[in-house]
Parts: structure tokens; C-alpha cells; sequence
């Protein structure tokens, strides 16, 4: 018989939450969009350019601006990023990066969302920083796919290395977690030296990248990775 008096039972440590809210609001004709980092009482506003012409662009920017700002700060806590848009939260191309960030897309009313008051404050961040995420959001939702579809090459040749062909077999496995970062990338192609017994040495992530790219499997773009 077991004494359960004295077993001892361990509690599950979670890692705590990072709660960030996002939106997004018009200012005479422009759009501008806030984010509130709850954790760090961090209070961004940002105005959007010209082209943007509606409030669910605006609000898909704000989301992917949180996004950028969790892979900025590097936090291994989990994150829950907030927006009052529902659309724009089931986005399957956000949802993929949140995935990638270890950030979960949350639907909330907009009465509660906590960035409101801070995408019609003052702007405090730079025209760069716009920059910055315009080309973050032509890269996830840009004319790259589009180009990619008139080049009709076969990414399963005979130009792969036997590894390549091995990190390509477990992307189409791994489809629904793209968009990933370069780190996630690193892991299969590590696994993926190990699985095919080969020993992985200095610079060997890299050149693999590489290859994928030059046979139009991958996209990289600073640390995004995106599917042909």
C-alpha cells in the first residue's frame, strides 16, 4: 500500500503572461494605431501612411505591430495580444506568427480594449518606424507570392542535398506554422541533421537556408520565413 501522506505533489509552474492591447483609430483622414503593453505600462502611438484607405487595414497594421514589438523585446513569457477587430484576429497569417512568438491572437469588445485612448494620444514614434512595418506587411501580405506563382520550378530536384530534402519533407509537415522566425527554421534543420545522421558543423544552418531559398522553397527576410 502506498502512504500517500507522503507523497509529495509538485505544483505546474506556468510561465506567466504578457498582456499587450492593439488598435487602431482615424485622425482627419489618416489612420494612427496604439499598442498598451499592460506587463510594462508601455504606450506606443504611430500614424499610418496615405495608402492605408480603411479601418480593417489599419487594424490588421496595429496587430502586426504588436507582433513586431513581442519579437522585438524577446520575451520568453507567453504573450496574449489583444484587438477589438474579429476579422482581423482570425487572420490565419497573424495567427501563424503569433503562433511562432508564442503570442495567442485574442477577440475583445471594443469597449474594453485598453490601447484606444492610445491611438488617438500623441504620436511618439517615427515615420521609420511606419517604414519598418509597411515592409514587415509587404512581406506577409505583399506581391511576393504573386511573382513566386510565375515561376514554375519543381522545389523536389535533383539539385537538393540529401539534408534539403529532409528539411523540405518536414516543412510540408510543418505548413500551419508558417510564417516562423529564423530560430524555429534553425530547429528543423538541426532535427533534421540528426535524423539524417550527418554532422552538422559551423555555418551549416546557413547554407542549408540558403539552399532552400536559391530553389524557391523558402522566402527569408530578415528573421521572417515564409513558404514559396
Amino acid at each position: 500500500m502506498v502512504d500517500t501522506n507522503n507523497t509529495t505533489i509538485k505544483p505546474v509552474i506556468r510561465k506567466p503572461k504578457n498582456i499587450i492591447y492593439v488598435d487602431a483609430s482615424s485622425l482627419r483622414g489618416r489612420f494612427k494605431i496604439g499598442l498598451y503593453d499592460k506587463s510594462n505600462k508601455v504606450k506606443h502611438t504611430l500614424v499610418l501612411g496615405s495608402s492605408i484607405k480603411d479601418i480593417n487595414q489599419a487594424e490588421r497594421h496595429a496587430v502586426l505591430y504588436g507582433l513586431m514589438y513581442i519579437q522585438k523585446t524577446n520575451n520568453p513569457n507567453r504573450h496574449v495580444l489583444m484587438n477589438d477587430c474579429e476579422g482581423v484576429i482570425e487572420d490565419n497569417q497573424l495567427a501563424g506568427i503569433g503562433y511562432s512568438l508564442n503570442t495567442k491572437l485574442i477577440w475583445i469588445p471594443r469597449e474594453i480594449n485598453k490601447a484606444d485612448k492610445v491611438a488617438k494620444s500623441k504620436i511618439n514614434k517615427k515615420k521609420k518606424v511606419w517604414r519598418r512595418l509597411k515592409f514587415f506587411m509587404t512581406i506577409v501580405y505583399g506581391d511576393i507570392p504573386t511573382k513566386i506563382q510565375q515561376v514554375n520550378i519543381d522545389p523536389i530536384s535533383d539539385n537538393l542535398s540529401p539534408i534539403a530534402k529532409i528539411v523540405f519533407d518536414d516543412i510540408q509537415e510543418s505548413k500551419d506554422r508558417f510564417p516562423m522566425t529564423t530560430a524555429d527554421l534553425s530547429t528543423i534543420i538541426i532535427a533534421a541533421f540528426s535524423k539524417g545522421k550527418v554532422e552538422l558543423k559551423k555555418g551549416g544552418t546557413a547554407k542549408l537556408r540558403k539552399e532552400l531559398s536559391d530553389n524557391h522553397i523558402l522566402v527569408i527576410k530578415k528573421k521572417v520565413v515564409m513558404l514559396y
